[in-house]
């Protein structure tokens, strides 16, 4: 059986991705990839085409800040990605001290924006439970750190489905 679940489409406005809330009420159904290993619906294509390490933005990694990001994006029929958006984010620390709030936003635009390049120009072939290439969404996660592995997982998401139906119902009700 196919899972399926109506999302709130993403539009977005002049920049890259998405920050914080849905940004229209019109609905699109859509099959989920619920993380890396579910290759049902969509998966990687040739390794040719497979997602880039994200540049560190330059003035965040002199200034030491660390942080991760989770984009979540729809893979259109034809296998590309499009409407990207942060699901989850997380900003470490800094060299030079305390984030504003203000500073956090830039900061998640600029690693989101970084890893939205990345995924430019990846192809996505159907899987096998998803012959007619139906639209799918999907999302990836990196981590931006000077140190080791101090933030790795951070924004991970288990369950892409489960995370999805949390938001919208967290949005509902508000």
């Amino acid at each position: 059986m196919r899972m399926r679940l109506v999302l709130p489409l993403l539009m977005l406005s002049g920049i890259s991705i998405a920050l914080a809330e849905p940004l229209a009420t019109q609905a699109d159904e859509v099959l989920i990839v619920r993380n890396h290993h579910d290759q049902r619906f969509w998966k990687e294509g040739s390794p040719a085409k497979k997602l880039k390490q994200p540049v560190y933005p330059k003035d965040l990694a002199l200034a030491g800040v660390s942080g991760c990001v989770a984009i979540g994006f729809y893979i259109e029929p034809d296998g590309s990605t499009s409407n990207y958006r942060v699901l989850l984010s997380h900003i470490g620390d800094s060299r030079s001290g305390k984030i504003g709030k203000k500073d956090k936003r830039a900061i998640i635009s600029m690693f989101g924006n970084a890893t939205v390049k990345s995924l430019e120009g990846i192809k996505f072939e159907p899987g096998t439970e998803n012959p007619d290439k139906q639209r799918g969404f999907s999302y990836t996660y990196v981590s931006f750190s000077t140190e080791q592995l101090p933030l790795q997982g951070t924004c991970e998401i288990p369950d892409l489905e489960v995370f999805l139906g949390n938001k919208i119902s967290s949005a509902a009700s508000k």
